[in-house]
């Protein structure tokens, strides 16, 4: 049940599962201690990074990358795994820029973004992170000119969302 789900989600741009169960895909284990979000495969080098937002129950946030083979099955990346801001950050999306050089996610809990440059070898660099110009940057998508447009939910606030633009760059 699992692999048939797997393969027919393998090619979705949006996953987002709550995983409550010990899961051994292709000899990778998924534990359910944690919310796993995928936002966009990398097209050129089928690269699917997931947040493991594992914070909440005793673990530690970070991100991790797969890579998708041909058959729709995924392998871990080696090295791969990058650390957020904050152990436990409510991570809240994760997605590539539109030219796949890097790797945007943002963080409800400390009200930052994080840009990874995305290496060669499918690994992220070096988290650089910004912090976001209203609180609790939560869904992003790009606009024009491949600006990074962040919603921005003012603590859950009634009324006081915002819009912000960002220019993701070296």
């Amino acid at each position: 049940l699992v692999a048939q789900a797997a393969q027919r989600l393998a090619n979705e741009k949006q996953i987002s599962a709550e995983l409550r169960y010990k899961i051994d895909a292709s000899g990778h284990e998924l534990l359910g201690t944690g919310r796993y979000l995928q936002q966009g495969i990398g097209e050129d080098r089928n690269l699917l990074y997931v947040l493991n937002a594992g914070g909440s129950v005793g673990a530690v946030d970070n991100v991790s990358g797969f890579r998708v083979r041909d058959d729709c099955s995924v392998a871990p990346i080696a090295g791969s795994a990058r650390p957020l801001s904050a152990p436990n950050s409510a991570p809240a999306q994760a997605s590539f820029t539109p030219d796949g050089k890097y790797l945007v996610v943002t963080e409800k809990a400390t009200n930052i973004i994080n840009t990874y440059r995305v290496n060669p070898n499918g690994t992220l660099g070096a988290p650089r992170s910004q912090a976001s110009a209203q609180p609790t940057p939560f869904g992003f998508n790009f606009g024009r000119r491949d600006l990074l447009l962040v919603s921005e939910a003012a603590g859950g606030a009634p009324g006081q969302g915002a819009l912000s633009s960002y220019r993701v760059d070296d």
